[in-house]
């Protein structure tokens, strides 16, 4: 079993009985090894999880190995944000000067292959930006 599903799983019973009492004032959500549809499920709790101003994040590893599909889902996942009433900024942080060589011997997948790792931050958006 995922372990997304699992966690998706649990919001889904307690959503019922407690988590409108869960405010949340940061979220992490570690989403290596998952699929993009969990991603998106996941995103559909964050309304009832995060404080109004709260901060959303995730591990941006969506198509790590390809800098133009990287961004699309970049900027697919701000769309589908923003619907839910979250404003998304990339922040770029350099990556490819960080570990050295040595670090990826005897590795065989790289979870991380571009130059800049784009990081998301996520915010409730006020009622004038909508």
């Amino acid at each position: 079993m995922r372990v997304a599903y699992s966690v998706m799983h649990e919001l889904q019973k307690a959503s019922n009985n407690f988590v409108h009492f869960l405010f949340c004032a940061g979220i992490f959500f570690d989403t290596y090894g998952e699929f993009y549809e969990d991603l998106r499920d996941f995103h559909a709790y964050l309304p009832k999880l995060l404080k109004p101003g709260g901060i959303y994040s995730y591990f941006n590893g969506l198509c790590a190995n390809n800098a133009f599909f990287h961004v699309t889902y970049c900027q697919l996942v701000a769309l589908e944000l923003a619907a839910l009433g979250f404003s998304t900024q990339f922040v770029p942080l350099p990556v490819k000067d960080c570990l050295d060589e040595r670090t990826w011997l005897g590795v065989k997948k790289f979870y991380w292959q571009l130059d800049t790792y784009l990081l998301p931050v996520c915010q409730t958006q006020d009622e004038d930006e909508t």
